[in-house]
């Protein structure tokens, strides 16, 4: 799964996938290029740059949610369908560098990489799983990250 940031990219989780690798996204039926532009390894974060992708941005939240918030994840059930989930941020986990949100909505698989959003419908996290952030743990990487890698992108660019 991917969520459109900007115009022409998604963020989603890496897993391992190396930087400036080329790859195939499926946007409903049609099948785009994509380059990988910006990895962070530390947090499983990518970003994509899409040929012809015409998908309209995302907003994310301007504040990062605190314990007890609604939120709505975004994954795949099991018949492969989009589903969205409501669920609560149970707490902000400090982790390394970073905080992560410890959200009650359990994350399969397949829904690594979905946007979770706040009542207003704007991305407060990116869900990831697999991760090392504690075993048995739902856990999205806050979308203050996805400024970063575009400060980071920018920097790389000059």
């Amino acid at each position: 799964m991917a969520s459109a940031t900007e115009p022409g990219t998604r963020i989603t989780t890496g897993h391992g996938s190396p930087g400036g690798s080329q790859l195939v996204v499926r946007v409903g039926p049609e099948s785009n290029s994509a380059n990988l532009t910006v990895t962070d390894e530390l947090l499983d974060l990518c970003k994509l740059a899409i040929t012809g992708l015409n998908a309209r941005p995302l907003t994310i939240a301007p504040d990062e949610p605190r314990p007890g918030d609604k939120i709505f994840a975004l994954g795949v059930n099991a018949k492969g369908d989009f589903a969205l989930t409501e669920g609560t941020v149970k707490v902000l986990r400090p982790s390394q560098q970073v905080k992560v949100i410890e959200i009650s909505v359990p994350i399969a698989a397949g829904g690594s990489g979905g946007a979770v959003f706040d009542t207003y419908g704007r991305i407060v996290g990116i869900a990831t799983t697999p991760h090392a952030f504690g075993a048995n743990l739902n856990i999205a990487i806050p979308s203050s990250w996805i400024e970063t890698m575009r400060t980071r992108e920018r920097a790389a660019a000059r």
